[in-house]
């Protein structure tokens, strides 16, 4: 290892200093994979500090995924852990009940129904589904959706505001395109990486903002001197916390106090959670939001079609930019998404998820209780398939993955979430998708959990 200095006088905690140093040994190449660390009563004595700030250091670099530790052998660098949640959920054999955040019950979607509405547009004359799609997607789709937002969620805007693309991070990518020139995007850590990795790969410059449990501190993003900021104001992935009214106010606020100044709001999983809030777009006056949503999570991933509503002003820019450029959603999904909106499909089906989705959460906390008793805390914050978990226990959360995946079953830490370091979140603090489980494997797997911790 590279000599570590730490500064007692800086208000960053020993700890987190240590943590970054040793992340950027192994960043650097100085740390190569499967390197043993020194063990922490050693290096708490080479540092001069107490064997608590070197305890939390390693707990962290773990919880990360920098480093695994082996019982009885010490502290191994690990290249083969991933800092993002794509890479984690690699699942190792054994591990049979998977409770992935993001999953989605697919079982429910009304298949024959949207087969028919495809069969029917496929071998109709007046619709051209094989000519060149338009640009910012097929008209029918947009005033769809802007007929619905308006509707159900009280969002006024024009069929020519609305782009319709492949994903939500192809849009985002185009969006960074369009925002390059506005400065830095500022992004809530944890967060959700593939927003971070959309942003990144399109050159942007990302402000990591740390957030709690409890949500953003305004005052951390006027200090950020971000120009853009993203943010998840209807249900926070994967901390689960909803925006209060308030502080949607003083995100107004900071967006209208300079012209540069826009807020991306993604309507993560809005569908399947909603309440009787307002979205940042319908309180917005001075055209400051960008209002982004996708179908994959209320009806399934496959489709692979998202929107966003841009302001006048981004519209022009977001035309100039890519006018040679179509969009890659296909032509077919969009005009049967189309239909099967405008026939009451989509607000029927995830209304039937939203009761199937809120089963299967009630399930897992009955489960975890009976089992586990006062060896867990449940979060009161949940989404529509996922809920919080602190483990109340004299051990890692790697160690706490580790035993639980030996018993066969997958679970991740929110901390597993981080783009960096997260001292605002909870130790030992899971997050746990039921989307993928049926109720036996939810009843089985919360066995095995109690079993791999008894």
């Amino acid at each position: 290892m590279k000599n570590i200095s730490l500064d007692k006088s800086l208000s960053k905690p020993l700890y987190i200093q240590l943590y970054d140093a040793i992340v950027r040994d192994i960043s650097d190449g100085f740390l190569p994979d499967k390197f043993k660390l020194p063990a922490r009563r050693i290096l708490a004595k080479q540092l001069s500090v107490s064997q608590n700030t070197v305890n939390e250091a390693y707990n962290m670099l773990a919880d990360t995924g920098y480093i695994i530790s082996i019982p009885k052998k010490g502290h191994f660098v690990s290249f083969n852990s991933g800092e993002f949640e794509d890479i984690p959920w690699d699942i190792d054999a054994g591990e049979t009940y998977v409770f992935t955040p993001n999953a989605v019950d697919i079982t429910y979607f009304k298949r024959s129904s949207y087969a028919k509405i495809v069969r029917n547009i496929v071998y109709n004359d007046g619709i051209d589904i094989f000519n060149h799609p338009e640009k910012n997607g097929e008209h029918s789709l947009r005033a769809a959706v802007a007929k619905y937002l308006y509707s159900f969620r009280d969002i006024k805007c024009s069929p020519r505001q609305i782009i319709i693309g492949a994903g939500s991070e192809y849009l985002l990518t185009q969006l960074a395109d369009v925002l390059i020139d506005f400065g830095k995007i500022g992004m809530e850590v944890p967060g959700f990486s593939r927003s971070y990795c959309a942003f990144t790969d399109s050159g942007t410059d990302v402000i990591n903002i740390p957030i709690s449990m409890s949500g953003l501190n305004i005052d951390d993003l006027y200090k950020s001197n971000c120009s853009i900021f993203y943010c998840m104001p209807h249900c926070h992935y994967p901390t689960c916390y909803k925006m209060s009214e308030e502080l949607k106010m003083d995100l107004l606020k900071w967006a209208s106090e300079s012209p540069g100044r826009y807020i991306i709001e993604d309507s993560y999983d809005s569908e399947l959670t909603w309440d009787s809030s307002d979205t940042l777009y319908s309180m917005d006056k001075n055209g400051k939001v960008i209002f982004l949503n996708t179908f994959s999570r209320a009806l399934c991933p496959g489709l692979k079609t998202a929107y966003m509503i841009l302001p006048d002003e981004l519209l022009s820019k977001w035309r100039k930019k890519h006018k040679f450029y179509s969009s890659f959603a296909s032509k077919t999904d969009q005009y049967a998404l189309a239909e099967f909106i405008e026939k009451g499909y989509y607000t029927k089906h995830y209304k039937t998820m939203r009761r199937v989705y809120r089963d299967k959460r009630e399930l897992l906390k009955r489960e975890l209780i009976e089992s586990l008793g006062k060896k867990i805390t449940i979060s009161p914050k949940s989404d529509s398939t996922n809920v919080i978990v602190t483990f109340n226990l004299d051990m890692s959360s790697s160690e706490i993955k580790s035993k639980i995946s030996a018993a066969g079953v997958k679970i991740m830490s929110i901390k597993e979430y981080s783009i960096l370091p997260s001292p605002l979140i909870p130790k030992r603090t899971f997050l746990l998708g039921t989307g993928r489980l049926s109720t036996a494997q939810i009843k089985e797997a919360c066995q095995r959990i109690a079993q791999a911790l008894s």
